[in-house]
């Protein structure tokens, strides 16, 4: 027979538990994670971490991933930036969301500002200085002629401006990386300096002797790239100006000899990959210098030094055009009092 008096224990001592109040046996039963060793992953929830000020008012806030309102944990550096600040390759590098060059262009652009403060002023600089060069040859060259033929000054003019773009924008470093596989051809050439007396960031391996060299070849390929395609564009836009005023301006008189498309192409190409690779690669050395001692040094600095580059391209490219003979005659559509032109050469079947 079981024990009758352990039973009746255990009932009596149920009967007290389950009348006693919820507030006694809150308090009098003891919780298991009290009793429970805290590990550190539940000592992590409470740490705070501070948090880069960017209201520019000196203090910083703090950010824990408990269950307060901060929000979530950051840590030390926000979240994708390296120790000098700089966003990281794979975290904060937005990727295009096309390839369309106008996408690619503005990405590019948006890393150039981003690794550099003075790019717009670079920039601006550059086409600023080249275009008062312009329009002042013009003037001093076609002189009552300057307003009537104001389109070719235009033409000119735009021709240089893309130029002047395409020369500061390869030069400039940029903080965005593309998804190049590592390993890869175009991954390495990614982490090559972006002109060859670019100073190596602290936190990446310095720059090599090899890897300045490879910057400087391939910048000269990329320039001559530029060259070939503004000379072209160049040459062939002349062309079409005079092929219109000489269609519709009865008193135009075209010029004797025009310069050839593909000649003015290829001697800007060489022009382009040699000389200017060299003088801008020099320009932007100089002015990284320059604006390392100081802001004001280094807005002084490029003003003068670009001014001086732009003389000296202007009189090695005079010097070129004269041993080089890059004119071919033009052909009037009118015809001449010789009889000679576009029209009398139809008619004769040549």
């Amino acid at each position: 027979m079981p024990d009758t008096s352990s039973t009746t224990a255990v009932v009596s001592a149920a009967t007290e538990l389950v009348s006693m109040p919820a507030s006694n046996s809150v308090s009098t039963t003891p919780d298991i994670a009290d009793q429970l060793p805290t590990s550190s992953t539940t000592q992590s929830s409470s740490t705070t971490y501070p948090v880069k000020d960017l209201s520019g008012t000196g203090t910083a806030a703090t950010a824990d991933n408990g269950d307060g309102d901060n929000g979530a944990a950051l840590p030390p550096d926000g979240p994708g930036d390296d120790n000098d600040g700089n966003h990281g390759d794979d975290e904060d590098d937005p990727k295009p969301s096309s390839s369309h060059p106008l996408s690619l262009l503005l990405r590019g652009l948006r890393g150039r500002l981003a690794a550099d403060p003075f790019f717009t002023q670079k920039l601006l600089v550059e086409c600023g200085l080249d275009a008062a060069i312009i329009v002042s040859v013009n003037i001093a060259a076609r002189q009552e002629r300057f307003l009537p033929e104001i389109e070719f000054t235009f033409c000119q003019l735009a021709v240089s401006l893309l130029s002047d773009f395409a020369l500061v924008y390869l030069l400039a470093p940029s903080i965005y990386r593309s998804a190049a596989a590592p390993g890869s051809l175009r991954y390495k050439l990614e982490f090559l300096p972006s002109h060859v007396f670019q100073k190596s960031p602290s936190a990446v391996t310095p720059f090599t002797k090899t890897s300045r060299f490879t910057t400087f070849l391939m910048k000269g390929v990329q320039y001559s790239a530029v060259g070939y395609a503004m000379g072209c564009l160049g040459a062939a836009s002349v062309q079409g100006l005079i092929w219109i005023r000489e269609r519709f301006d009865p008193i135009f008189v075209p010029p004797p000899t025009v310069q050839s498309i593909t000649g003015t192409g290829f001697a800007w190409s060489t022009f382009m990959g040699t000389s200017s690779n060299v003088r801008y690669n020099l320009v932007h050395g100089l002015e990284d210098y320059l604006y390392r001692k100081s802001a004001k040094a280094g807005t002084l600095g490029s003003v003068v030094l670009r001014l001086l580059n732009n003389y000296a391209g202007a009189a090695q490219w005079v010097y070129v055009c004269d041993k080089i003979d890059l004119d071919v005659p033009w052909v009037p559509m009118r015809p001449a009092k010789d009889g000679k032109g576009r029209k009398a050469r139809r008619r004769n079947g040549k």
